[in-house]
């Protein structure tokens, strides 16, 4: 008698079936925590960032207004208390994008609009939302773009040529 070695053809099969099986059960499992961990990673920069703008901050006596203007990993003081500064800021913080960054009159820093290729960072920095971003490209915006802050949480239409005043409203 001779005795085979080998698996039959149904072996295998069963064996492909049982793989294809585990990987539908865990590749949605791996995908969510590479999502996850994204997002956290994205999360910890903003943090990072906030970091270097408190460190600036606090190294220049704690002179508010300031704007700041991130893009491509780099950090810049455009303004504080409306006087232009232009001025390059060490970070603790990186980021694939670009946004602005605020510190009003109180010292409280607020995150606009910061965001990367997959998340968008806004709020003040004890509240900051962190959103998918609905574009999935990085915004086109640069340092020299017209912003209008307004205070306050109501929202405001104001008529092409109108005009709209309200105390501590900023604009450039």
């Amino acid at each position: 008698m001779q005795s085979k070695k080998g698996f039959t053809l149904i072996e295998l099969l069963a064996v492909l079936i049982i793989i294809g099986v585990i990987a539908l059960i865990v590749s949605p499992i791996v995908i969510r925590t590479i999502k996850r961990s994204g997002k956290s990673t994205f999360e910890r920069s903003i943090d990072g960032l906030i970091e270097s703008v408190r460190i600036d901050h606090s190294n220049d006596n704690f002179y508010a207004p300031r704007e700041y203007f991130y893009e491509k990993r780099d950090l810049t003081l455009l303004t504080v208390a409306d006087q232009i500064k232009d001025q390059k800021i060490k970070i603790h913080g990186k980021i694939e994008g670009n946004g602005f960054i605020y510190v009003d009159g109180e010292g409280k820093i607020h995150i606009n609009n910061i965001c990367s290729k997959d998340y968008c960072a806004n709020g003040p920095e004890n509240d900051i939302e962190i959103t998918p971003n609905p574009d999935g490209k990085i915004p086109e915006i640069n340092k020299d773009q017209p912003l209008i802050t307004l205070n306050g949480n109501k929202v405001v239409y104001v008529e092409i040529g109108g005009e709209y005043k309200e105390e501590g409203a900023k604009a450039r």
